[in-house]
């Protein structure tokens, strides 16, 4: 089930604004001496104190509320602190729909939010929090039958693309609205028969697909998600090479990507099987290819490794407020 969508999520909006309030109150309430509050101190002060704030820091607020709430709304599976995470299969689509949701109605809704004084509007963040969880089900977020893929499939601003070495692949796939849902992958109408084996386990909302007998060359596959009431289909568009017979470097050494505010790389490139830390100063963070989230650090969230696939990224964005940087290491020497 989808955590911020209509249909009720709401104990896990409640869950994430209680996180987010105790973030922000560990943070403390102002910077020390005369440096800028973190997003963090910002977000601990008093909700009556936003309509107090000037221009810039009502902008610093909305910024990190709404990636927060789209960090919670890709809904990624957490682990324990310390422990690494298994491969993140965001919700991307819900992902860019809240961040794309108008920052003039957030600002709107939390103008009256906190001038009503209700409930969870003590401080700021789970004020904000929870304006955002407004917006989120009037736009109806989250609810229609959709699949989400991991790595190495790939969604792009031209559909999804899957690079093939040696005829076969693996990957993940996230459904929603989840156990209503009905995943089956196949060839696409359209297009020439493909030869390709699928094969779908499915684990609640989540399901691994592998393939098999996959062509050299461009090949297509159309991947259907049913449920009772509407569909979806989406265009797979494979790209098959021989294997070269090169094994992959047995290990890199660790990268450390960093910067001050929301940045792009071209490309990024893991050679094998990574994993990734993320240092911020109190801030969320997200760290995308194209239009696939590859991790979300939430605000105050534990330091935690998230394993990164080995793989050619480009279109590479870092999304955050405030100094950061992520730590890329072989999986085998991730502690």
């Amino acid at each position: 089930m989808d955590p911020v969508g209509a249909r009720t999520p709401r104990p896990l909006i409640a869950i994430a604004a209680a996180a987010l309030g105790a973030a922000a109150l560990a943070g403390g309430c102002g910077g020390s001496g005369d440096e800028p509050p973190t997003p963090a101190e910002q977000l601990a002060q008093p909700a009556s104190a936003w309509a107090d704030l000037s221009d810039g820091d009502q902008h610093d607020v909305l910024h990190a509320c709404r990636l927060e709430a789209a960090i919670t709304a890709a809904a990624q599976q957490a682990g324990p602190a310390g422990a690494a995470a298994p491969q993140p299969v965001a919700r991307n689509r819900a992902f860019l729909e809240v961040l794309h949701l108008p920052a003039s109605d957030l600002r709107d809704a939390l103008d009256g939010l906190t001038a009503s004084g209700g409930p969870g509007a003590q401080r700021l963040g789970p004020a904000c929090l929870r304006a955002a969880a407004r917006q989120i089900a009037a736009a109806g977020i989250g609810t229609a039958p959709r699949a989400d893929f991991g790595a190495p499939l790939r969604t792009t601003a031209e559909g999804l693309r899957l690079p093939v070495v040696g005829g076969r692949t693996a990957f993940p796939v996230r459904l929603t609205p989840g156990a209503g849902a009905r995943l089956t992958i196949g060839d696409a109408p359209g297009h020439a028969p493909s030869g390709i084996d699928v094969a779908i386990a499915r684990h609640g909302d989540r399901a691994s697909v592998r393939l098999t007998h996959v062509p050299v060359g461009t090949s297509y596959l159309r991947a259907t998600v049913r449920t009772a009431r509407a569909s979806w289909h989406g265009l797979i568009t494979l790209t098959g090479e021989p294997a070269d017979g090169l094994r992959p470097p047995r290990t890199f050494a660790p990268m450390v990507l960093k910067g001050d505010g929301s940045r792009g790389f071209d490309v990024v490139y893991v050679p094998r099987d990574a994993r990734a830390t993320v240092t911020t100063d109190g801030a969320p963070l997200t760290l995308s290819a194209a239009r696939t989230v590859l991790l979300a650090h939430p605000l105050g969230g534990p330091r935690r490794a998230t394993a990164i696939p080995a793989g050619r990224y480009e279109h590479v964005r870092v999304r955050t407020r405030g100094e950061w940087s992520i730590r890329i290491v072989p999986a085998e020497r991730a502690g």
